[in-house]
């Protein structure tokens, strides 16, 4: 376990949180939670790939937007995490925990990519009828 330093508000003992600064961290669980959060974020763009053919310009405004946030949130939880790596060493990131971080990050690249793609045809498909409806 790596301790932080002491600041902010106490935590209700209930909460579940990520390496908020008042905490002591445990490491181990830090990278599994980041790695399910990035799974999750892959799955949540595969679902919007997925229904994209259905959606109006409207949900898939809102879906961008949800993800947008999760996005945030996953900065967040990388700038913890590089600062977990530079506090334990070099050897932390050759493990299995950052292996299986460096998998799910990459996957949700890649769906993030598809999706960015996808977006680009509707996109140029909507700008078309568009034109050829005036």
């Amino acid at each position: 376990m790596i301790r932080q330093p002491v600041t902010g508000s106490p935590m209700k003992p209930t909460e579940k949180t990520l390496a908020l600064p008042r905490q002591a961290t445990d490491v181990s669980q830090f990278f599994i939670d980041i790695t399910e959060a990035y799974l999750l974020f892959e799955g949540s763009i595969l679902h919007l790939l997925n229904k994209l053919p259905a959606y109006t310009p409207e949900q898939i405004l809102l879906e961008s937007k949800k993800l947008g946030r999760q996005r945030v949130q996953l900065s967040i939880l990388d700038d913890q995490m590089l600062e977990i790596i530079e506090l334990a060493g070099a050897e932390l990131a050759r493990t299995h925990l950052v292996h299986d971080y460096r998998v799910a990050f990459a996957k949700a690249s890649m769906a993030s990519n598809n999706l960015y793609q996808k977006l680009l045809s509707v996109w140029a498909i909507l700008q078309d009828e568009s034109t050829n409806s005036m």
